[in-house]
């Protein structure tokens, strides 16, 4: 009977297989680039440094990722995901009241980026000082967390176009204005109090909310 050739086993270094191992130098490059992109900003930090970070040779670093923008990206999108899935979470806790919903949300946004200046820096300072395709990336995103919002808004509201509302005009007004109030708070080193801030963007959503709400005769 023929025997069945053998496959190769794979090559362990203290029990741990190569591809773990790959995805443990990548964790560390990750925790390395929040750490001194989030303190340093994208353009004070060179890929020596994060290595030495790391704790790791700049073969590994290469081996994880293209260059320091690619390592850039890969934490700004990490961050984002994180803040984004926290937020909303708060949302969903409030459905279906818009108010509720508006003001956890905001809440849970502002309070996360005054408990991360690194994280903060990263999402809304050096993302859009690198090149026009991370600046790209960034849009992106801003289009992302209209499009649930727009998605939301049409839930609660369903009859708001009928009345001559456009929900995705005001979703992105409404964004972008929490996007520019945060930008400018981050790089003004957090100066207002966090209640501040969100109470203030509040005011807008509560102004949209009222107006759908009068509209549509739909409770808000």
């Amino acid at each position: 009977m023929e025997q069945l050739e053998e496959k190769p086993k794979r090559r362990t270094f203290r029990g741990i297989a190569p591809e773990d191992r790959q995805r443990e130098r990548r964790e560390r490059f990750m925790e390395a680039g929040l750490a001194l992109y989030g303190s340093r900003g994208y353009h004070g930090v060179t890929v020596k440094e994060l290595c030495t970070e790391a704790k790791l040779t700049e073969r590994y670093f290469y081996e994880s990722f293209k260059d320091r923008e690619a390592l850039f990206l890969a934490v700004y999108l990490r961050q984002v995901e994180t803040l984004r899935g926290r937020v909303l979470e708060s949302i969903r806790r409030h459905l279906p009241d818009a108010r509720a919903m508006a003001r956890a949300g905001l809440d849970t946004f502002f309070r996360g980026l005054r408990e991360s200046p690194t994280s903060s820096r990263i999402l809304f300072v050096d993302v859009l000082s690198i090149n026009p395709a991370v600046t790209e990336q960034s849009r992106q995103v801003t289009s992302g967390l209209s499009g649930f919002l727009m998605q939301f808004s049409e839930s609660l509201y369903p009859q708001v176009r009928e009345k001559g509302l456009d929900p995705a005009i005001l979703a992105n007004g409404l964004i972008g204005s929490c996007i520019n109030v945060a930008m400018h708070w981050v790089d003004g080193g957090f100066a207002q109090p966090v209640e501040a801030v969100r109470d203030n963007c509040y005011a807008l959503f509560e102004a949209v909310i009222a107006s759908w709400s009068v509209k549509t005769s739909t409770p808000g």
